[in-house]
């Protein structure tokens, strides 16, 4: 039996009595910050927050994990009416406590109003993280998490976002940093659940920045074993993330190289990163999930939303050089607006 860090009682936590149907949804919004504010490069104006707003409501989720919010400012902003939400601790502790933009971003978790919870908090996800150009260690993202009862079964669902740029087993050079981050926060997650009640069923949601429907996955082979293949979803069936959006590469090419002159006058090319790359690591993982209740999930794509602009931001070296690829090119990088994510949704029900 796994020690439950916090077992709560019905008189404190009422149980949902009714067996219908409750959807979790997950959605990294890209550096979101507050209206008027331009957090880490990303401009977004009053249209923008209306979109995500009615995009945010029209999947009508009962609990959404969030990444990359700046600010309660800025969740308050596009979260509908009829929510609660916690921010990770890390947020409530930076120089603005949370309530305003503070040049970085966070987790959230917000839960409809109408089901009993209580928020906790996984502070030790947040990995001191020291990278490879010899700055001060510095935490990453912690976890944030909502505890239910729906129909008697109890639920955690924490809201996780683990360490970008190690994608897969392949370990990059300049990546090995990020890669070994990454792992110490699956590692201090697996003890976490590790110490969950037997009886709770957990949902991990978020951006994992891995892409763990690869079968010969090692973090999942490793920290997820017991996990079947239909617990971890969205399936790629259902993935289409940016599929509807053309890509003009070549009037792209041509504003990166005019946004970033150094790539003229060092001969070099720009290789810009898309967010097709992101359809594939934002998952919901279920655990201990009892039996009789099903798991539907869908990715959503955003036809008719996607922006991508500003080309020119490009991969630099310790010393701020530009770092290109044998070939000659370098990679760059663009606003993508909504997110350069979709959100993802998940039905559970018996």
């Amino acid at each position: 039996m796994r020690g439950f860090h916090f077992v709560l009682p019905c008189l404190l936590v009422p149980t949902v009595c009714f067996a219908e149907p409750f959807t979790v949804a997950s959605w990294n919004i890209a550096n979101l910050g507050a209206p008027g504010s331009e957090l880490r490069g990303f401009d977004r104006d009053a249209n923008d927050y209306t979109r995500i707003r009615e995009i945010i409501s029209s999947i009508d989720a009962d609990v959404i994990a969030f990444q990359e919010i700046g600010s309660v400012a800025a969740l308050e902003a596009v979260l509908p009416d009829g929510y609660s939400f916690r921010f990770e601790t890390r947020c409530y502790e930076n120089a603005q406590k949370c309530a305003a933009d503070a040049d970085d971003i966070y987790n959230a978790i917000a839960i409809r109003d109408t089901f009993a919870h209580r928020f906790f908090q996984i502070d030790e996800l947040a990995v001191p993280h020291q990278n490879e150009c010899g700055a001060p260690a510095r935490p990453v993202r912690g976890g944030v998490g909502v505890y239910l009862s729906v129909d008697g079964r109890r639920y955690l669902v924490p809201s996780i976002h683990l360490k970008a740029t190690c994608k897969n087993n392949s370990v990059e050079p300049g990546t090995e940093d990020d890669c070994a981050t990454q792992r110490e926060q699956v590692r201090r997650l697996r003890a976490w659940m590790d110490a969950q009640d037997d009886e709770a069923t957990i949902i991990l949601a978020g951006d994992f920045n891995r892409q763990l429907l690869e079968g010969a996955d090692n973090i999942r082979a490793e920290f997820f074993p017991n996990v079947p293949q239909g617990h971890i979803l969205p399936g790629a069936e259902t993935r289409a993330c940016w599929s509807s959006f053309a890509f003009d590469f070549a009037r792209l090419g041509e504003e990166a190289m005019a946004n970033n002159p150094q790539f003229e006058a060092e001969g070099l090319r720009p290789w810009l990163y898309t967010p097709r790359s992101s359809a594939e690591i934002d998952f919901f993982v279920v655990e201990n999930l009892a039996e009789g209740v099903t798991l539907t999930a869908d990715q959503i794509e955003l036809t008719g939303d996607y922006v991508f602009r500003d080309p020119g931001a490009a991969l630099t070296r310790c010393d701020g050089s530009l770092q290109p690829f044998a070939d000659g090119k370098v990679l760059t990088f663009a606003e993508a607006y909504p997110s350069d994510h979709c959100p993802i949704v998940m039905t559970v029900s018996e």
